[in-house]
């Protein structure tokens, strides 16, 4: 669910990777020439995603978070203890992903360690989400985390990879030996149309 509007698109998908395969050969090799290293085959498909659609996911252990999933401004006070070990106190400026339980994710920056995909994961959740540019910027500058999905995002995204990306994804896990579950997308689907006037004399 999303509930805020910096928000402009979000979907959730539940897949079991109980019987999945290796990283295919043609993902390895977008992650070699990028120079980002294997981690697990979820994730390396999620890395694969964001470097040739441009859409960032993020899968999360289904058996570490109690559904649904809700993207919302954090409420003062709350903390998270991010991939990188670090505990950043959160405001209501930043946009968590977040259980019945509290912040999962600091939505667009970096996932929540307690909700991590370990090599014991059978079940995932993987989401996507679309997000304005100024607020991805504002909260990857005070928490001191840079990463590849928050550089993207504060360049822009356009709602339509949402989809793509998405789409993309489950086709690779599917490949592999995924059993794709329910799922859902709030939001957006087309970015809005922008109309520039010109006089045919200021044509060259």
């Amino acid at each position: 669910k999303k509930s805020d509007k910096r928000t402009l698109a979000f979907g959730a998908v539940s897949i079991d990777i109980s019987s999945l395969g290796s990283t295919p050969p043609e993902v390895v090799r977008v992650l070699d020439a990028a120079g980002v290293r294997q981690i697990s085959p979820v994730v390396d498909v999620t890395n694969f995603i964001n470097l040739t659609v441009g859409q960032p996911l993020h899968a999360f252990d289904a058996d570490k978070i109690k559904l649904p999933l809700y993207i919302r401004p954090a409420t003062r006070g709350e903390k998270i203890t991010t991939l990188n070990g670090k505990t950043n106190l959160l405001t209501p400026d930043d946009l968590v992903v977040a259980d019945a339980n509290g912040p999962v994710d600091i939505a667009g920056v970096m996932g929540g360690a307690d909700t991590e995909v370990s090599k014991t994961t059978t079940k995932v959740v993987l989401i996507a989400s679309v997000i304005e540019a100024m607020s991805i910027r504002k909260t990857a500058q005070r928490h001191g985390i840079r990463t590849d999905a928050s550089a993207r995002y504060e360049r822009g995204i356009p709602v339509e990879l949402l989809n793509r990306g998405r789409a993309l994804a489950i086709e690779l896990l599917e490949s592999m030996g995924a059993k794709v579950g329910a799922g859902a997308r709030l939001g957006e689907v087309e970015s809005p149309k922008t109309i520039v006037e010109v006089k045919p004399e200021q044509i060259n």
